[in-house]
């Protein structure tokens, strides 16, 4: 046999399995074309609508942890004024205590400054 003749043979056998296979396919397959166009809408249409439902859930959850986060940062905000004032009051209570020692100290100067002039 020839190289022409055999590749020729080659190309015609290949024709024919396509042919063979595409016509046992047609026959063996449960469902029509459309059928087929169908039920893969179908299932993505259900995937799509999963895939929101879960979204939405996702959502649901993160925004209730995000308002507890919310929650426990107020209080801790709060918390750290209430500290802020309490240190605060109790450094103006130090200032006055310090203010009334040095104004007593001042005036116990002052009367014995008197003192030592007068005798």
């Amino acid at each position: 046999m020839s190289e022409k003749q055999s590749s020729n043979a080659f190309f015609w056998g290949f024709v024919a399995g396509a042919v063979a296979t595409g016509v046992y396919t047609l026959f063996k397959t449960p469902r029509s074309g459309r059928e087929i166009v169908t039920q893969v809408r179908t299932q993505a249409d259900q995937l799509l609508g999963r895939s929101q439902t879960s979204a939405q859930e996702w959502q649901k959850a993160t925004q209730s942890v995000a308002s507890d986060w919310q929650t426990q940062a107020e209080k801790a905000a709060g918390q750290a004024q209430s500290a802020a004032q309490d240190v605060a009051q109790a450094a103006a209570q130090q200032a006055d205590a310090v203010a009334e020692a040095g104004q007593t100290a001042a005036d116990d100067l002052a009367a014995a400054a008197k003192q030592s002039l007068e005798s």
